[in-house]
């Protein structure tokens, strides 16, 4: 496991409230508003181009040993 690929990508953390479904630009802002227990974190995650290509390839390796292995 020692060499796994790295997949390119962008990570954007996304706080938002439960109860009113509006999002703030971080926890001190949010805390301001609303109680902890209303708390919404999301993670969006954006691929790109070559960060696809990548996985992909990844997958595919994968499916040709596991393909391999069945019919063995």
């Amino acid at each position: 496991m020692d060499n796994l690929p790295k997949i390119e990508c962008q990570t954007v953390e996304i706080i938002k409230s439960k109860k009113t479904g509006k999002t703030y630009n971080n926890m001190e802002d949010f805390l301001k508003e609303n109680k902890i227990e209303d708390l919404q974190k999301d993670l969006a995650v954006t691929i790109t181009n070559k960060g696809l290509e990548l996985l992909e390839k990844v997958m595919n390796q994968k499916w040709i040993q596991e393909v391999g292995q069945n019919y063995r």
